[in-house]
């Protein structure tokens, strides 16, 4: 018996609350009730996703070329969606990639005009509407993009706000000409911003101010929007954009260290990891330490000695243009001395 697969996608959030995709299952059951066809196993379905830089493929889709490809389902198989475009709108040769993938493991149906697509059929008119549909697809996003952006140009040339979808600390006017900043909104994020001046990090800002998610946090640091519309200074946003630069998830993985992996502690032999400074003590230099001491503590290593990175790093590569076999030869006091110098930081 054939597995009878689904796949439906819309591309844009507003379309989440219409009938779309009610649509596109309603076409899919018509051919397959048509064709004598067995129920479904399972419908696919991306929700917001836009086909046009192949998103699709981060999900349903996806799965869907990934089950396929692992033999979750009986063969045959046949996919049945409305057309083409909801396949892919990508470029011509992603989209032949694509469809070419799908096709390799079962047959895909546009019920929309009744095509099938399958890997056995390599004809030259077959292969023409394969191409003419994903180009006009394509041409179609195009073409709904220039407009679009064409608008929003004149919108804003104009001195019309182009939406009332808005961040939440902004209102549309009632003459649709400009935003108007929410007072109570506008001291939370002030409040928010003077936690993260402080260096406190997302969690703490969370716990303040639970009505902003830490994700919404996350973005509320790095929206300049805000300083254009006067809610926080241009001084306050770089303050906390400087201490975005300085932090990172782990000090091990921070980029600054030029010596990732290349040092031991002598106490343990566990790598050194570079500990970035805290922001709430911007003076502090970063510094190389035991792995093993920073994240298990003393009880994992004895070695409580750090060393100073901003002074290390200089004498270091300083000390490494010395080491040649020519200045080993001639220059031994000098390599001796910068020796030395890195044994007393």
């Amino acid at each position: 018996m054939t597995t009878v697969l689904y796949y439906t996608r819309f591309s844009s959030s507003k379309q989440r609350d219409g009938s779309s995709i009610e649509r596109q299952l309603k076409l899919c059951d018509t051919y397959r009730l048509t064709h004598n066809l067995p129920s479904p196993n399972h419908t696919y379905t991306d929700k917001g996703t836009s086909a046009y830089h192949s998103k699709q493929l981060e999900g349903e889709l996806g799965q869907l070329q990934h089950d396929l490809e692992n033999n979750v389902y009986q063969k045959p198989i046949t996919i049945l969606c409305e057309a083409i475009d909801r396949i892919s709108r990508a470029s011509i040769r992603d989209s032949q990639t694509i469809i070419n993938n799908i096709t390799e493991h079962a047959d895909l149906v546009t019920v929309s005009d009744g095509k099938v697509y399958t890997h056995s059929d390599d004809s030259l008119e077959t292969s023409l509407i394969q191409l003419v549909k994903s180009a006009t697809s394509r041409e179609e996003s195009d073409k709904k993009s220039k407009r679009a952006k064409e608008y929003w140009a004149t919108c804003k040339e104009n001195g019309i706000a182009q939406n009332s979808v808005c961040p939440k600390y902004l209102k549309l006017n009632a003459d649709k000409k400009g935003y108007t900043v929410k007072g109570d909104i506008a001291d939370e994020i002030r409040g928010i911003y003077k936690l993260l001046k402080a260096g406190q990090g997302i969690k703490k800002a969370h716990q303040s101010f639970p009505s902003w998610s830490p994700s919404s946090i996350a973005r509320l640091r790095k929206d300049e929007r805000i300083v254009e519309h006067g809610i926080i200074s241009n001084t306050d946003f770089w303050k906390v954009q400087s201490t975005l630069k300085t932090t990172s998830k782990s000090g091990a993985k921070n980029s600054k260290n030029l010596f990732r992996s290349l040092f031991e502690c002598g106490a343990c032999g566990s790598n050194l990891v570079y500990v970035a400074p805290r922001p709430s003590r911007p003076t502090w230099s970063g510094h190389l330490m035991c792995k093993n001491r920073q994240s298990k503590g003393r009880a994992a290593c004895p070695n409580s000695k750090n060393i100073n990175y901003n002074k290390f790093e200089p004498i270091f590569l300083d000390f490494l243009e010395s080491v040649s076999s020519e200045l080993f030869r001639s220059n031994l006091a000098e390599v001796e001395a910068k020796r030395v110098s890195l044994k007393l930081l």
